[in-house]
């Protein structure tokens, strides 16, 4: 274990203590794994890791939760949600500040710094006389590997959440089943966000949120 590591092994078990918190062996293997890990860590990755390394014992999903909590809490480390509610960690540098690329089909977070940016958000909060401490801006949409290429025609339940497609087709199922989306406005040429891909198919239509079965929404072909 190098020295910065193992200080920061011995300051942890010094704050535990003060606060009343067990130190046991499992936190300290949580705060080695995730100081050796990458950034954009999720909690099941961390315990995989700590398992795998046999250094924590009987680690649970709960006290990987827990300490990660107190690892953000102390500066540490920062949490990302991602736009289906999972959190990533990552080492918070204080010192190099940077922002998110979130991409809503595969969960990859790429980080971004841009100068211009920075200097925008000083400038809007100073307009409002408003002094800033901190900030994060965080960007949803498709990484390079996950937008379509070509743009070819795919089911609507392929569609990432923010993502806005073409009705291209409503399938072949009948008079019937056409005439059930054209009454809610799902009609060739109708433009639709999908607000949500987990479980029913949750689309924007204008002001309209509409929810479609996976069946439904997988004879619906878009571009």
């Amino acid at each position: 274990m190098n020295r910065a590591l193992a200080a920061l092994e011995h300051h942890f078990a010094m704050v535990f203590l003060e606060e009343g918190i067990e130190d046991t062996r499992e936190h300290r293997a949580i705060v080695r794994v995730f100081c050796r890990s990458d950034a954009h860590v999720t909690e099941e990755e961390l315990l995989e890791r700590v398992r795998a390394q046999r250094e924590g014992g009987a680690t649970s999903p709960a006290t990987v939760r827990h300490v990660m909590e107190r690892l953000c809490e102390y500066g540490i480390a920062n949490s990302v949600t991602t736009d289906d509610g999972g959190l990533r960690y990552e080492h918070l540098h204080l010192d190099q500040h940077h922002d998110h690329l979130i991409c809503t089909r595969c969960k990859r977070i790429i980080n971004f710094h841009d100068a211009r940016l920075e200097e925008l958000k000083q400038a809007v909060a100073m307009q409002r006389q408003f002094l800033p401490f901190r900030h994060r801006l965080e960007i949803y949409g498709l990484c390079n590997e996950c937008i379509p290429r070509p743009l070819r025609l795919r089911p609507l339940t392929d569609a990432a959440p923010g993502e806005t497609v073409r009705i291209v087709s409503l399938g072949s199922d009948g008079a019937g089943f056409a005439q059930r989306l054209a009454d809610l406005g799902m009609v060739p040429e109708a433009e639709v966000q999908v607000v949500n891909n987990t479980g029913p198919i949750i689309v924007a239509l204008g002001n309209t949120r509409i929810a479609l079965g996976r069946g439904m929404a997988a004879r619906i072909l878009v571009e």
